[in-house]
């Protein structure tokens, strides 16, 4: 039984009987993927039982004005006893870094309601304590990359929070922004930091790293 599913920007519906789960995407580019958070409810087993079918999912998509679809894919798991289980040893690291990426974003959006109501303490607050959570993760102990760029991000937000002028006048809102923008929508063209997101594309980072490129040769001029 499907109990939460966490999609971002992207809306999900779920059936009544809680068994199927459909999220809708739109105008995504070659390459790109998307990453969705679901939270499921399973019946207790008295022995551990192997390679149990978990779920199925299959896409469906038009390009060219061509609908396509794509075969079933199934997910295998073991299932253990609980005696046996230990959540800190058997937690997926991709999945402890969605669940980061997520805690991450809603994070950040209250830091920014926070902070447009003139309340910083509060705000840096709330992000002090969720860096303190990602730091502590598996994942990031395990250096996923997507969490070690989280864990940047916080620590760029969390800077410019360190005054009122540094927020509202010296872009540190639109920082803030970006950050969230790009993490619920898991996609990103550019950076006002200049550094490259793990959502973008070979082509906009190459974009990027040119337009730099430009401007340093410029100010040498």
């Amino acid at each position: 039984m499907i109990t939460q599913a966490r999609s971002g920007l992207y809306p999900n519906s779920l059936s009544a009987d809680k068994s199927t789960l459909t999220v809708s995407f739109s105008n995504l580019y070659p390459g790109e993927r998307r990453t969705v958070l679901v939270k499921l409810n399973l019946r207790a087993t008295e022995n551990e039982i192997s390679q149990q079918v978990l779920l199925s999912a299959q896409a469906s998509f038009e390009a060219m004005s061509q609908r396509y679809s794509t075969p079933n894919s199934t997910c295998l798991v073991n299932r253990f006893k609980n005696s046996d289980l230990r959540i800190d040893s058997y937690r997926c690291i991709p999945v402890d870094a969605e669940v980061n990426r997520l805690e991450c974003n809603e994070a950040t959006q209250l830091a920014l309601k926070l902070a447009d109501e003139g309340n910083l303490t509060a705000a840096k607050a709330k992000l002090e304590q969720t860096l303190e959570i990602i730091l502590g993760s598996i994942s990031f102990t395990e250096r996923d990359e997507s969490v070690l760029a989280l864990v940047d991000d916080l620590r760029d937000a969390l800077r410019v929070l360190a005054s009122r002028e540094e927020y509202t006048s010296r872009g540190g809102r639109a920082v803030m922004s970006e950050f969230c923008s790009s993490n619920i929508s898991q996609r990103s063209s550019c950076t006002k930091a200049g550094k490259r997101s793990i959502y973008q594309s070979p082509m906009s980072s190459a974009v990027q790293d040119k337009a730099i490129k430009s401007k340093s040769m410029t100010s040498i001029f």
